[in-house]
């Protein structure tokens, strides 16, 4: 297939592969390509996560618990505009490029259209904020300075939101060294600059904020160095209304999302100490892994779904299968977490940060919840039907709120942690009503109940052992953890043959 010739198209895998410029998936079964695509992300994930580790025991070293605090509201409020600004064009690319990959010429044009009109529309947006938002933001955040705060994140926001349009094209293409290459860059530099701004200055938590702007802005300039070379810049309306239009409602989706997630951090600087606030920034730093290791596994499940789902009816046993991959791989890592909590609470943060110990188990518990739901949410992204994603993402988020409010006052941060539970539990069960609607995937019921179950009583077991010594609780958790991986082999969870019958 020409590269510069007119638009073509190719029907053949060759055809398909040439026609983005990518690298061929590579073939096998489904779930071998799952769990390669998949232990790629995770592996990388937790290389990523391990550069994060590091900056744990900096930031405990070099900020007082409050100062801590400090910093995961800025980090919060990073993560909201990384929101606005994407407008859910991230998603966009990925869904798109299965309609555009055989027309090269197109997906050039479409693809630099989408990053030239995110580019403009973030510059633009977060200029403003930082002329004219100062008033919104001291009311919002009157716990935390605007300046120099505030511009830092926001600007921070622009080059992750605009940076990320990369990653959705590896993402789609199956491209996952690469995916993991670019995110393990992103990794190593915040590391870099944390350590010269935090260690070397002293900047404290305006350190950490200046850290946060330079690495994002530095692998702004590396994602668009590398989308030069695979898109075309240009403004096609068409095309960016296009993407506009599917990426409209994610963004409503994903602002609830965030809300989620970050909600519990704003109410809680409003309602306790800033210590404690550190405390329990910690405390779900560990325990948002769990949202790693499923993100790892959902990159890969994306768009091996899409693929599968357009072959049949044999599609619903298939993908049901490698649901129950994609979910024993992100309870095995929650089952870890629940276990050593502590003793990674003990190791990262030392005695001044013990408090946080006690909401590991619980935020584990809630991600483990949004692992299911990042697994049942797929059918509506393939339907397209991402207007029906804003309703119950909102309604979860102000549950997650209203919790917040009601658990706080009596229960501190151990009832922040138990309002993200029951936000993500309601955001799973209705959304998998929703989605089964739109594309039915036969789950494999009784394995998935066996896992969810066995999860339940670590975490029971972990609470009954959590005040004996560590010569005889650690021999107990290991006992655990082998006895999880017996029975993943037992419900032939990792068998690479597909459709098999539910084992429950």
């Amino acid at each position: 297939m020409s590269r510069t010739g007119s638009t073509t198209r190719s029907g053949s895998a060759s055809g398909r592969s040439a026609s983005v410029s990518g690298d061929e998936p590579s073939g096998g079964s489904l779930a071998g390509r799952f769990s390669r695509a998949s232990l790629t992300y995770g592996l990388g994930s937790f290389l990523q996560r391990g550069i994060g580790f590091l900056l744990l025991p900096i930031y405990t070293a070099h900020l007082t618990p409050s100062e801590f605090g400090v910093v995961g509201v800025v980090l919060a409020t990073f993560s909201a505009f990384s929101v606005v600004f994407g407008f859910g064009l991230r998603a966009a690319v990925t869904r798109h490029y299965y309609d555009y990959v055989e027309y090269l010429v197109r997906f050039r044009r479409y693809l630099g259209s989408v990053y030239t009109a995110l580019l403009l529309y973030g510059t633009l947006f977060a200029l403003a904020l930082s002329l004219f938002g100062r008033g919104v933001f001291e009311r919002a955040l009157p716990q935390v300075p605007f300046s120099p705060f505030i511009p830092l994140a926001l600007w921070a926001a622009v080059g992750a939101a605009t940076g990320g349009i990369l990653l959705s094209l590896f993402r789609a293409r199956e491209q996952a060294a690469r995916y993991v290459l670019f995110e393990l860059a992103s990794a190593a530099s915040m590391l870099a600059f944390v350590l010269y701004f935090v260690v070397v200055q002293e900047g404290g938590a305006v350190g950490q904020a200046r850290a946060l702007l330079s690495s994002s802005l530095l692998m702004l300039v590396l994602a668009l160095a590398l989308l030069l070379r695979e898109a075309r810049p240009s403004i096609d309306v068409a095309m960016v209304r296009e993407a506009v239009a599917f990426g409209g409602p994610v963004t409503i989706h994903l602002l609830g999302a965030w809300a989620l997630v970050a909600a519990d951090r704003l109410l809680l600087a409003r309602m306790v100490p800033m210590e404690e606030v550190g405390l329990y920034t910690l405390g779900y730093q560990i325990g948002v892994i769990v949202s790693v290791a499923a993100s790892a596994s959902n990159a890969a499940w994306t768009p091996l779904f899409y693929d599968v789902a357009r072959q049949g009816r044999e599609a619903h046993h298939q993908l049901g299968r490698l649901a129950s991959l994609n979910v024993a791989m992100s309870f095995g890592v929650a089952l870890l977490l629940i276990l050593f909590g502590r003793e990674l609470v003990t190791l990262l943060g030392g005695p001044e940060y013990a408090g946080a110990a006690s909401v590991v188990p619980v935020i584990v518990i809630g991600y483990s919840l949004q692992a299911l739901y990042f697994v049942a949410v797929t059918p509506i992204f393939f339907r397209r039907r991402t207007r029906m994603l804003p309703p119950v993402t909102i309604a979860a988020a102000a549950i997650n709120i209203c919790l917040n409010l009601m658990l706080i006052p009596p229960f501190g941060i151990l009832g922040a942690a138990w309002a993200t539970v029951g936000a993500f539990g309601f955001q799973l069960a209705a959304t998998f009503l929703v989605a089964r609607r739109q594309f039915r995937v036969t789950y494999e019921a009784g394995t998935l109940s066996v896992l969810g179950g066995t999860l339940s009583i670590g975490y029971v077991m972990t609470w009954g052992i959590s005040g004996w010594a560590a010569a005889a609780a650690i021999p107990i958790k290991l006992a655990i953890v082998i006895a999880y991986l017996a029975l993943c082999y037992r419900l032939r969870i990792f068998d690479p043959l597909v459709g098999r019958r539910d084992v429950g």
